[in-house]
């Protein structure tokens, strides 16, 4: 759950419902992203790098970018093609 496809990353989420991904063999914290939804059940990182990816229970998917991760956005995947905004 913890661990995404880049092996130098770690992503953490502790119980005050925050991420903080490090640089693991460094431990140097590289982003905090405060406010993620109780309802997130894994996080992971997209291969290019620029997106995090939180999956729901119910199937659903939120996103932030990283390069933004200080606006704390998140975006509903109603479907592929109709997206609507979801405040996080």
């Amino acid at each position: 759950m913890n661990i995404t496809h880049n092996e130098e990353m770690l992503i953490l989420v502790p119980v005050d419902s925050s991420i903080n991904i490090w640089k693991w063999r460094k431990n140097i914290r590289l982003h905090t992203i405060r406010g993620i939804k109780p309802s997130i059940v894994r996080i992971s990182i997209t291969e290019d790098d620029k997106f995090i990816l939180g999956y729901t229970r119910d199937g659903k998917i939120r996103f932030s970018s990283l390069e933004t991760f200080n606006q704390i956005c998140w975006y509903k995947f109603e479907s592929m093609v109709n997206a609507s905004f979801v405040s996080g």
